[in-house]
């Protein structure tokens, strides 16, 4: 069930800025001191937010054109936070649970970035600098740290084109690190299991794929 959700939420968010010329906040609440907070300069841009439980929390910025921000909060004390910077980018974010955070920046053209976060007290943090950038990444369990980072490294962020991170933790306090940075066209596959575990993938240059397990 939860597979075919995230079907249609994806394919959803593909092909949803195909459908407004203006921008558009589509957002429900339900539930006790959920706070939502939406910003949007540009044409059309699109957030859609489901908030379910209490005091859930949800901030969107979106400046440019055609980005698209969708996010779901079922549970208590979630926070999600995405800022779409550009044109075209595409974020998505669900959490089931209790105190999961997840932060996404996205600077650039066809950035795409899809959060799932299931459990109590897990955080994400996905940095996005460039064109065609894809970050997937779940989570399952407690505790969980992700760090995502696709960008240039430089003394600032600046871009780093047509990398895909893929990444999975199931358990409880495990820790993930990625970062993709140079010229770009790099693959990271990783998945955590277990309790305590910890990744580091850091990828520089150009075109290098890396498989962590």
């Amino acid at each position: 069930m939860k597979k075919l959700v995230l079907s249609a939420a994806v394919a959803f968010l593909a092909t949803a800025s195909a459908m407004a010329q203006e921008n558009r906040d589509y957002s429900a609440q339900m539930g006790n001191n959920n706070t939502a907070t939406t910003t949007q300069t540009g044409d059309s841009n699109q957030n859609y937010l489901l908030q379910w439980g209490n005091e859930n929390e949800s901030t969107v910025s979106q400046t440019g054109n055609e980005n698209v921000s969708g996010a779901n909060q079922f549970g208590n004390e979630n926070k999600a936070e995405v800022t779409q910077i550009g044109t075209s980018n595409i974020s998505g974010s669900f959490q089931v649970g209790d105190d999961n955070s997840n932060t996404v920046l996205q600077s650039g053209t066809e950035n795409w970035s899809l959060v799932d976060q299931n459990g109590t007290d897990n955080t994400v943090n996905v940095d996005q600098w460039g064109v065609n950038n894809i970050s997937n990444l779940s989570q399952d369990g407690t505790g969980n740290e992700a760090t995502i980072t696709q960008a240039r490294r430089d003394t600032s962020a600046n871009s780093s084109n047509s990398n895909t991170s893929n990444a999975t933790q199931d358990g409880v306090d495990n820790t993930l690190i990625v970062s993709q940075y140079g010229v770009g066209n790099h693959t990271a596959d990783t998945s955590q299991s277990g309790e305590e575990n910890f990744a580091r993938n850091r990828q520089g240059g150009n075109g290098h794929d890396a498989l962590i397990t």
